[in-house]
């Protein structure tokens, strides 16, 4: 067998940025962001740590093009992201993020028992007036890194 293939996944959303990176389909290591959600230059910096830092096969994030439920500030992030992955050596993907469930609540529930070692990150639905729980985000990209594996098969 070869060298397991390494998945770098990241996730922009209002306030916050998270990346679950991935060995052979199983998720090793996670994190978040609130300062590079803040624009360009810290994004470049933040997730560029995190290119540096894990060496990934492959990258993948959202296209900011597709996005269509992102502002202003995030498809900035996003793009920075995308950027920032073209001049990475691993191989760059943007997806357009495809949501097969009733809401991502539902979705990170799944994800959850596919991948036990994030359970403890799968947050509850809030009330509508509630914010949207920060750790909601994690489950963003490990949806994109399912995206490319669901691809490969």
């Amino acid at each position: 067998m070869g060298k397991p293939i390494s998945v770098l996944a990241v996730a922009a959303s209002t306030g916050r940025v998270a990346y679950v990176y991935f060995e052979d389909h199983v998720p090793r290591r996670w994190g978040m962001s609130r300062k590079a959600a803040k624009g360009a230059p810290s994004a470049a910096k933040i997730v560029g740590s995190w290119v540096n830092d894990l060496s990934p096969d492959l990258l993948v994030s959202e296209h900011p093009h597709l996005a269509n439920r992102k502002g202003l500030r995030v498809k900035t992030v996003l793009e920075t992201i995308g950027d920032l992955f073209e001049q990475a050596d691993g191989l760059n993907m943007r997806l357009s993020r495809i949501q097969p469930f009733q809401n991502k609540f539902e979705e990170a529930q799944v994800l959850a028992r596919r991948f036990p070692m994030l359970k403890h990150l799968c947050p509850q639905q809030p009330p509508i007036w509630m914010p949207e729980p920060r750790s909601i985000s994690y489950f963003e990209a490990v949806s994109f890194a399912e995206q490319l594996r669901v691809q490969q098969v």
